[in-house]
């Protein structure tokens, strides 16, 4: 696949800017292909921030959001100048932002390796989501990242040009204002570091000052006016609280362990280690390769500066890269237990990887099995995924027919479950009184068209004690849950919802003992119906949409 042989066979197939522009026609295709396909709740959180906005509420003071404040008004944005809100227009936004990281993977690839190499890095790290972003603030972050560090490269590989550090402060502007805690911030300290190291290696100090003043400027002033203003606008309390990310009641916080190295050795039945080795290739290979990829790095860089390399470039450069690996996985390292598709960019680690097969490469012996494991990762991580999705949702997708949502495809399960819960709610509670929905999905409120108990706070559920993670969480001690769980009393009594809809799996007897809210429910609310209970899940269903609907033992 990458072998010099071919170049030399086919050169017009290793040129840059054939790969170049295949590897943006590869991220952009494949996004475009599943654009209607698949429905993440997440995305009706999206919905429900953007038409607040267009609402004329202010993010932080009117209503919760975990993430800056880019994703949210970029798609008020859209939403007001096409006056039509569904997710097609973001979801293609995303996609074209998408389609420019993978620009900049490849451009900054190059630094590092041959053509072919730098395109197997750059598309491997676009197979980070098989589809798109749920939330779509994190496709301006990761766009940031990347762009500040091809400029970061940029700088110190070729000419020192002032005008390279301006554009990659507004890069890292796009990090800070989309996801400013760990990236944005991140890419800030990051970009100081290494304008400081590299100064100090090329004997540049005294440019150092004007430098990070080029570099600063368009991110830092930018930064002050936008959470300056929504500072001035927000109570402290509810500024600082938005900015943790453990707040918002999604992120497992269990205890620290280590993912299995190696793959489960074959065992029967074989479906069973089917299963167990898929799983193993898309979250425990993942996080080694980026720890393994980064200690590989860290040894290399140290033995070239002892032993070899005199190229102060080279070394500044693999510096660079490893710092930005540690930035772009941070998360992904730190919190261990959560989902596989936050494995969203893995670029330097694919370069880092990329550069241990092509110096294996140079033996004639190797050549075959690094052919080999390189076109594999591209089929399974790449191509497969892309392939399956559009394979299952062709055969077998629904659209929604819902509020916002109409064509896009989904499975026949989640499909059914939506529709019958917002019937249901349509046909049985009036348009004036609000509902209580304990999950993550917004679009239940905006199809049914019902107010919601909390709109300030629309992940609240989450930090309650039925949640899922909080059953072994260390951060939340005991009573954060359970002064949540009083909150939500507190307002079912005063704003006297006209039903409260409760996933199946939380009213267990152990929940009743442990959790205010369910022991308010059990005693003040009857049990009315129960939704979904005979819906059939799919291979692509992960959410329990199994429902209780209770309603107040006295109508009043």
């Amino acid at each position: 696949m990458f072998d010099s042989l071919a170049s030399k066979k086919f050169p017009w197939l290793f040129t840059d800017a054939f790969l170049l522009y295949l590897v943006c026609f590869l991220m952009f295709a494949k996004r475009l292909w599943l654009l209607d396909y698949q429905f993440n709740p997440e995305e009706g959180k999206e919905i429900l921030q953007a038409l607040d906005i267009l609402n004329g509420k202010v993010i932080y003071r009117d209503f919760f959001a975990q993430y800056g404040p880019a994703g949210p008004y970029f798609t008020a944005l859209l939403y007001k100048w096409t006056g039509d809100v569904n997710l097609i227009l973001p979801r293609l936004s995303v996609s074209v932002l998408a389609t420019f990281t993978a620009y900049f993977s490849y451009r900054t690839a190059r630094y590092f390796l041959s053509p072919g190499w730098a395109f197997w890095a750059a598309l491997m790290s676009c197979s980070g989501l098989a589809s798109r972003e749920s939330t779509y603030g994190h496709a301006f972050a990761f766009l940031g990242m990347i762009g500040s560090l091809y400029f970061l490269l940029s700088y110190f590989n070729k000419e020192r040009s002032g005008w390279k550090l301006i554009v990659a402060g507004f890069f890292v502007l796009l990090a800070l204002v989309s996801k400013p805690v760990v990236f944005g911030i991140g890419a800030v300290l990051v970009g100081v570091f290494c304008l400081g190291l590299g100064s100090a290696i090329f004997r540049e100090n005294d440019d150092l000052k004007s430098r990070l003043w080029l570099f600063l400027t368009p991110c830092i002033l930018p930064s002050l006016a936008v959470y300056g203003t929504m500072f001035a606008l927000t109570p402290l309390e509810t500024f600082a609280f938005s900015f943790n990310p453990l707040n918002s009641g999604t992120q497992p916080t269990e205890s620290y362990y280590l993912k299995p190295l190696l793959p489960p050795i074959p065992y029967l039945p074989i479906g069973n280690w089917l299963a167990d080795l898929n799983f193993y290739l898309v979250d425990p290979l993942r996080y080694w390769t980026v720890v393994l990829t980064f200690a590989g790095g860290a040894i290399f860089l140290l033995y070239s500066l002892v032993f070899r390399w005199k190229l102060k470039t080279v070394n500044v450069s693999l510096v660079i890269l490893l710092v930005y690996s540690l930035l772009i996985d941070a998360e992904t390292l730190v919190l261990i237990r959560r989902s596989v598709t936050h494995y969203v960019n893995l670029l330097p680690s694919y370069i880092l990887l990329a550069m241990l097969f092509a110096s294996v490469f140079k033996f004639q012996k190797m050549r075959k099995p690094v052919n080999v494991l390189a076109i594999g990762f591209c089929v399974f991580y790449f191509f497969y995924p892309v392939v399956k999705i559009a394979w299952y949702y062709g055969l077998h997708g629904e659209p929604m027919k819902l509020k916002y949502v109409e064509s896009i495809q989904a499975t026949p399960y989640q499909a059914e479950s939506y529709r019958n819960t917002v019937r249901y709610i349509r046909q049985n509670t009036p348009a004036d009184r609000p509902i209580f929905f304990a999950g993550f999905g917004s679009l239940i409120h905006l199809a049914s068209e019902r107010p919601i108990l909390f709109p300030e706070q629309y992940s609240i559920f989450m930090r309650t004690t039925p949640f899922l993670y909080h059953q072994k969480s260390e951060f939340y001690s005991a009573p954060v849950p359970r002064q949540v769980d009083q909150l939500i009393v507190d307002r079912i009594h005063s704003s006297k919802p006209s039903l409260l809809l409760i996933p199946a799996s939380y009213m267990g007897e152990n929940r009743l003992q442990n959790s205010v809210l369910i022991q308010h429910i059990e005693q003040e609310w009857i049990r009315k119906d129960i939704l979904n209970a005979g819906v059939s899940r799919g291979p692509f269903d992960w959410e329990e949409w199994e429902l209780e609907a209770w309603v107040p033992r006295t109508i009043s």
